[in-house]
């Protein structure tokens, strides 16, 4: 009983501030975004249960030629394999370490959130299988965290990393 009673009044004296008191941690800031894809009825249509990831470093995003005027199963062909090129160029740095800093998943409206994020650079990326009404997305975007303990982000068909592909 006499050493919880020390150790309690040793816990207690440690917590106490001194004079200056304690300098307050910098909780980091919050990101803080939603997802979605513009359909061709004007409406949009949110991805719900889409692994979106923060990382440090950006993601080659491969390109290739996609003209507009390509048979329909020639051109979702093209897309899609840019879709999994990507998709592996994402598996590959997965294991490095400190490239994901966080991860989680979009609610039902497509929303998500990264909290206790520090200053920094980093990059909002959602990849394969992200499906959102039947279209195959992808999104890298850059995102700072500075001063500002609140950043806003939207993923949507005007910034997607390659082009929609439509199963």
């Amino acid at each position: 009983m006499n050493l919880l009673r020390w150790f309690v009044i040793v816990f207690l004296w440690a917590t106490i501030p001194l004079a200056g008191g304690f300098a307050a941690a910098d909780p980091g800031a919050t990101i803080s975004g939603v997802l979605g894809i513009e359909l061709g009825d004007g409406s949009t249509a949110h991805g719900d249960w889409i692994r979106v990831l923060l990382t440090t470093e950006a993601v080659a995003v491969p390109m290739g030629d996609i003209p507009s005027d390509l048979p329909f199963f020639v051109r979702r062909d093209r897309i899609n394999d840019l879709h999994l090129r990507f998709f592996v160029n994402v598996q590959k740095r997965m294991g490095n370490p400190g490239f994901v800093v966080a991860t989680t998943l979009t609610t039902e409206d497509g929303s998500f959130r990264f909290t206790e994020v520090p200053p920094g650079n980093y990059h909002i990326l959602v990849t394969f299988p992200a499906v959102i009404a039947g279209v195959k997305a992808a999104w890298q975007i850059p995102v700072r965290v500075a001063a500002d303990p609140d950043v806003a982000v939207t993923l949507n068909s005007e910034n997607v990393a390659l082009p929609l592909a439509i199963k």
